[in-house]
């Protein structure tokens, strides 16, 4: 008689399997991100050049739904700041985690971009521990077509969020975020994070462009943090 695995084995090695995917270079990461910018920049919600100026830094995360009867979310994404003078940071390579039941049904995938306007969101992210997006307090972004944002109180944090498949629920307030170690010590060595958002750290391979998508959305003539250097590897 065939064994069968058990319940939770499955869903473990689904778990691993889309961790995995979700993970990767740096480079790839950023590549990722810039499309899903570019998507946030052309598509009928596009966030809006001020916005992006007012921030004080920008997250991108892309999201994997393992599955819907396990309700478990993998993924990956890159965060930077906003340096105040027309420059944007390195990236800085972020995680999503997440495990409760019953937030997701029957979604392929979501992107999303959260604008953080509040310095005290930023450190709660560095500070080395698991981070609750449901603390963030974030609220939909404003789009360009709106008039009225500008004259209303700024949230700590804008959200705007895209799926590719049919989610059901709060997508956001079940996630959580770290910081990818790995990625972050294969790119930049034993740099700490807040040194990597700094702007002294010569931004890696693609991260040139990465900023460049960033200054197209904020409407800003040049964003290379330290000049023309040569990128690191991934």
């Amino acid at each position: 008689m065939p064994r069968r695995l058990p319940t939770c084995s499955i869903a473990l090695g689904l778990v691993a399997a889309a961790l995995t995917g979700c993970s990767g270079s740096m480079l790839n990461r950023l590549a990722n991100d810039r499309e899903v910018l570019r998507e946030f920049q052309i598509g009928e919600i596009s966030i809006p050049p001020a916005v992006l100026r007012q921030s004080k830094a920008v997250l991108v995360l892309d999201t994997v739904n393992v599955a819907a009867a396990i309700g478990v979310t993998g993924g990956g994404g890159t965060l930077v700041r906003n340096l105040g003078d027309g420059r944007w940071s390195a990236p800085l390579a972020m995680s999503v985690i997440a495990g409760s039941i019953g937030l997701q049904v029957g979604g392929e995938g979501r992107s999303v971009v959260m604008i953080l306007n509040d310095e005290s969101v930023l450190d709660r992210i560095l500070s080395g521990d698991p981070y609750p997006l449901a603390g963030a307090a974030a609220v939909a972004g404003p789009a360009v077509a709106e008039t009225s944002y500008n004259s209303l109180a700024v949230p700590s944090v804008y959200t705007y969020s895209k799926a590719a498949g049919l989610f059901v629920g709060a997508m956001v307030g079940g996630m959580g975020i770290t910081i990818d170690k790995d990625v972050n010590g294969k790119v930049y060595g034993d740099v700490a994070p807040r040194t990597i958002l700094s702007g002294s750290i010569v931004p890696p391979a693609g991260g040139l462009a990465y900023a460049a998508q960033l200054d197209t959305m904020a409407q800003w003539s040049s964003s290379i943090a330290i000049g023309e250097a040569d990128p690191v590897g991934e």
